[in-house]
């Protein structure tokens, strides 16, 4: 009888470690990874769940004394995740939200990948990310006319001289290290609504002084808006909000992404 329940234990110890590995080898497949770890961590996930599975499978045919404390570590950790992926999912009377809706209140729908320029009175502009517009700026590079996404972030300080955030997250590692990148937008007709998505087309010009927009966006831990540069928008026109509403990739040249 000891033998037998030892034996049942043994297997449901490695059947635990070897579900937490099949959950980390599919969570990397389930859509909704990047609500816990930028994609590039996807191989490494990956990799570990198939380590674990093979172990998990290992630890349950092998002799030994089980250890029910590693029964229950190991199913707590399964659950742990299961529920942490359960909770990123939309309700269902949201379930055709699009997840940048958390960043902006712009109705009109995501579409399909933009053409990498647009055109506007006769000028043609280059559509990149805020980040990347900050990469080329810090490095001295011209960035010409481009046309940039965010959502708008509004002050009385800024109402008054004629000028918005644009601002929009970035993932280094994590959500926990989000960052919000943008610049200070200088308009000459009406400002846009604050908390919506936007494209501004136009150009970057040096700060007279420091920039300090004294704005914020739930769920950063940061903002990044460039201080010595001031974004002149020639059009500013509502954006689709995107299916991920963060920046992931950050390219130094072309093809940039939007």
């Amino acid at each position: 009888m000891a033998a037998s329940r030892s034996t049942l234990l043994r297997a449901v110890e490695g059947l635990g470690l070897a579900a937490l590995g099949a959950v980390m080898l599919w969570l990397p497949l389930a859509g909704n990874y990047w609500y816990f770890l930028h994609p590039r961590f996807k191989p490494l996930t990956g990799s570990a769940g198939v380590l674990l599975l093979l172990l998990g499978l290992f630890a349950g045919a092998a002799g030994g004394r089980p250890r029910l404390r590693r029964i229950l570590a190991a199913a707590g950790s399964v659950a742990l995740v299961l529920g942490a992926y359960a909770a990123t999912l939309p309700p269902a009377s949201s379930a055709g939200a699009a997840s940048g809706e958390t960043f902006g209140e712009v109705s009109i729908p995501a579409a399909e990948a933009p053409a990498p320029r647009t055109e506007y009175a006769g000028q043609t502009y280059l559509r990149m990310n805020l980040a990347e517009l900050q990469g080329l700026t810090a490095a001295g590079r011209p960035s010409g006319r481009v046309a940039v996404r965010g959502v708008v972030r509004r002050s009385p300080a800024l109402d008054a001289a004629g000028r918005f955030a644009l601002l929009r997250p970035v993932v280094v590692c994590c959500l926990a290290d989000t960052v919000a990148a943008g610049y200070v937008v200088q308009v000459s007709g009406d400002l846009p609504l604050d908390n919506t998505w936007v494209e501004v087309l136009g150009e970057t010009r040096p700060a007279a002084r420091p920039l300090e927009p004294q704005v914020s966006l739930p769920g950063v831990l940061a903002l990044a808006v460039d201080p010595a540069r001031l974004l002149l928008a020639h059009l500013v026109q509502p954006a689709p909000v995107p299916d991920i509403p963060f920046i992931l990739t950050i390219a130094e040249r072309e093809p940039y992404t939007w």
